[in-house]
């Protein structure tokens, strides 16, 4: 990190040799240079967190040996070029932060090598292309505070990696599709915000031990909560279910996730009564379950020491009695 500030140079262009460019945590301004296209041995090109503005020149797409390219958190506008679908050895490319518009090229399908796809906090619009699907080697995508509309592409399903999906804070519409169940290394799943409907799909309760985050919250999802969740190597931290349309009782095989911090099942229609046996998890420091449908009597808990490390309780605007 320096203090470099005003354009990047034209000549660099001239550098045929140059392997890296990293210019991050700068202040340099104006537009990235066509000449930098010329570059052809560069294997990374890094000028995240500067001033730099203007589009993204298509001539990039030359640099055929890159290996990282990251402009987030710039101010970057107009539309992500398609030929940075060229860059087949590309692994990560981080476009986050920026005034990036219009579609996403579907020409980003032939990114064989991508590993992390960093496209959040952008102005992004239309659909997500069903190419996406292609990238085998995909274990990081965001794309959430975006404009993104249409289905959930089908073909998510089909990359194999993916730890970290998060799709949230977008305008997606229809139900999440069935072939996600086949993605079996998720840490981090992330849908909430969009439009999503229909009804969760089971396999999102046991979908890998690995799972620690599962937040839906904010969408139009009916009928009942998954009920089949891992009894053993249940590594869930967080369920965030909030604001949807959910209906039936809070499902007693949530007591296997003995690592679960976080629920929050607040703004449904849930009934029955209080789930008592969930002061047993050792871990709840978040329990939301207001605006629902409960009832019934708050009763003293049997539990030796219940709710060891809980910090925030929400309970308010249901039907409970009593203490």
């Amino acid at each position: 990190m320096n203090k470099l500030s005003g354009r990047i140079p034209d000549e660099l262009g001239n550098m045929k040799n140059l392997v890296m460019l990293h210019f991050g945590h700068n202040q340099l301004t104006g537009s990235l240079p066509v000449s930098l296209g010329n570059l052809t041995k560069l294997k990374m090109l890094d000028v995240h967190k500067n001033l730099l503005s203007g589009i993204v020149p298509p001539e990039l797409g030359k640099l055929e040996s890159l290996i990282e390219l990251s402009f987030s958190h710039n101010k970057f506008s107009g539309q992500i070029p398609a030929s940075i679908g060229n860059l087949s050895r590309l692994e990560q490319l981080f476009l986050n932060d920026n005034q990036f518009n219009g579609y996403i090229p579907k020409e980003l399908g032939n990114l064989n090598s991508i590993v992390e796809l960093i496209l959040h906090i952008n102005q992004l619009s239309g659909p997500m292309p069903d190419s996406l699907g292609n990238l085998k080697q995909l274990e990081l995508f965001t794309v959430h505070l975006n404009k993104l509309s249409g289905y959930f592409p089908e073909t998510i399903g089909k990359c194999i990696k993916p730890r970290y999906l998060i799709l949230s804070d977008n305008l997606l519409v229809g139900p999440v599709p069935k072939s996600i169940c086949n993605l079996r290394s998720f840490k981090v799943l992330r849908l909430g915000n969009n439009r999503l409907s229909g009804r969760i799909p089971q396999c999102l309760s046991n979908l890998s031990h690995k799972l620690q985050v599962l937040d839906l919250r904010m969408n139009r999802f009916h009928g009942n909560i998954p009920a089949t969740f891992l009894k053993q190597n249940n590594n869930l931290k967080s369920l965030i279910l909030n604001g949807n349309r959910l209906q039936g009782s809070i499902p007693r095989t949530l007591v296997s996730c003995r690592n679960l911090e976080v629920l929050d099942l607040g703004n449904n229609m849930l009934t029955g009564s209080f789930p008592h046996w969930i002061d047993t998890l050792p871990e709840m420091q978040v329990l939301v379950l207001r605006g629902n449908k409960l009832n019934g009597t708050l009763l003293t808990s049997n539990t030796k020491t219940p709710f060891q490390k809980l910090r925030i309780l929400d309970l308010s605007s249901n039907e409970f009695s009593g203490l």
